[in-house]
C-alpha cells in the first residue's frame, strides 16, 4: 500500500528534520497509527461488547464494572493518541499519513469485530469440538 501512494516521510523532503529512528521507506499510511487504533478498537469491542461464546447464556459477561470499562476506554484512547503523536513530534511521519493510518485502523477494527470475529470463533470451536 505504501508503494501505491509513494508519499515520502517528512525527513525525506526537508533535510532540517532529524527523525529519532526511522526506516528509509515511504510513510503513507502510518503503520504505527493503524496498529494503535486497531488494538484500541478491537480490545474494547471484543472484551466489553463481544457476544460471549462459552458462557451460560447470551447476556452473560464477566465484565460488569463501569470503573474497569472507563479505565480501558482511557487506556485505549491514550494508546491511540500518543503513538501517532510521538511519530509526528519525532519527525518520522506527517499529519496526513497519521490520519490516514488511524482511519484505516478504525475501519479495520470494526471490520475485524463485526465481520471476522464470530465466524473465526465458530470455526475454532468446531475444530476444538472435533
Amino acid at each position: 500500500m505504501r508503494m501505491t501512494f509513494a508519499d515520502p516521510m517528512p525527513f525525506h523532503i526537508n533535510p532540517g528534520i532529524t527523525p529519532w529512528k526511522c526506516f528509509v521507506t515511504y510513510g503513507n499510511p502510518s503503520g504505527h497509527a493503524l496498529c494503535s487504533m486497531l488494538v484500541g478498537i478491537v480490545v474494547i469491542l471484543d472484551v466489553y461488547h463481544g457476544t460471549p461464546i462459552t458462557f451460560s447464556y447470551a447476556g452473560d459477561s464477566i465484565y460488569h464494572g463501569w470503573c474497569g470499562y472507563l479505565l480501558v476506554w482511557l487506556l485505549a484512547l491514550w494508546w491511540a493518541i500518543t503513538t501517532p503523536f510521538s511519530r509526528y513530534v519525532g519527525g518520522m511521519q506527517s499529519l496526513d499519513q497519521l490520519l490516514f493510518g488511524s482511519s484505516l485502523g478504525f475501519l479495520l477494527g470494526f471490520f475485524c469485530h463485526f465481520v471476522v470475529r464470530d465466524p473465526l470463533i465458530w470455526f475454532f470451536e468446531k475444530i476444538i469440538a472435533w
